[in-house]
């Protein structure tokens, strides 16, 4: 299997773990390989869960390794995964502030009124209304613009 990605650092590991990423819903965690046998059995771990956990456990113990020796200094492996955590938090921002709209009645019915084309939700000096708007814009661009590939490289992101 070929893996497609942006973040060429880390595309053997991301390869390597791939369907355990699958598995696990694009979430790597540390107790998954610190006790690899853990669960084994239960309603929770599948047979399939625990062989892709089995096959990513070597390069998981080599890129602990390559990890704990690049802390501290400049290097791809370091800026790709900080670049990472930036589309998580950014994405995590956006997604809460989409929410907190939500729950405050700002939806499209209510927003159709403002007449509003700018995605430039993080100006927070504008009326909440506006800002709700601009962020509703905003998502509907995204959601236009985003395509698998773009979807996949978030999942990357987050694991």
């Amino acid at each position: 299997m070929t893996l497609t990605t942006d973040f060429l650092a880390w595309a053997p590991l991301l390869e390597s773990c791939e369907e355990y990423a699958r598995l696990s819903g694009w979430r790597f965690n540390l107790a998954d390989f610190l006790d690899i046998d853990s669960g084994r059995g239960s309603a929770e771990t599948t047979d399939f869960f625990y062989a892709s956990k089995l096959n990513a456990m070597p390069m998981v113990l080599d890129w602990g390794e390559r990890v704990q020796a690049a802390r501290g200094k400049r290097s791809a492996l370091i800026e790709e995964f900080e670049y990472c955590q930036h589309l998580n938090t950014s994405e995590a921002v956006l997604n809460s502030m989409h929410a907190m709209c939500r729950a405050l009645g700002f939806d499209d019915d209510v927003l159709h009124a403002h007449n509003d084309n700018s995605c430039a939700y993080q100006d927070v000096t504008q009326p909440l209304p506006v800002i709700a708007k601009r962020l509703l814009n905003h998502r509907k661009a995204l959601d236009a613009a985003t395509d698998e590939r773009s979807r996949h490289r978030s999942l990357q992101a987050s694991f």
